[in-house]
């Protein structure tokens, strides 16, 4: 997909970008970068493109390392309850997807290769 620089790409561009650096950084993320690191021994970089934040768990959808995407669920009140990691493929994941997610994703890849 073509990317402009339109606003919405700007609001999901800062987006991910914060993501990318929380994923890296910041203390309050390193459960979930844990989870990554166990799966992807090689972790440089990643955002997060979806959480869904249930009853008793979060579900992080990630681009992880470029292309690669993953689920990750953790268990919001006993962390240490392992999570619950699984790749997706990117066909998988594109399939049926949103114009305004093809914009996220697209965005998303362009952040994590700077």
């Amino acid at each position: 997909m073509k990317l402009g620089n339109t606003k919405t790409e700007r609001e999901f561009r800062e987006q991910m970008s914060a993501s990318k650096e929380a994923l890296l950084f910041d203390r309050s993320c390193a459960r979930l970068r844990s989870a990554i690191e166990a799966h992807y021994a090689d972790f440089e970089s990643g955002c997060v493109l979806h959480w869904t934040e249930e009853q008793c768990e979060d579900i992080f959808v990630l681009l992880v390392n470029g292309p690669k995407l993953m689920s990750v669920e953790l268990d919001r009140f006993e962390e240490s309850t392992p999570p619950v990691v699984e790749s997706i493929s990117m066909a998988e994941y594109r399939k049926g997807l949103k114009k305004i997610n093809q914009i996220r994703l697209a965005v998303a890849l362009e952040v994590i290769s700077e």
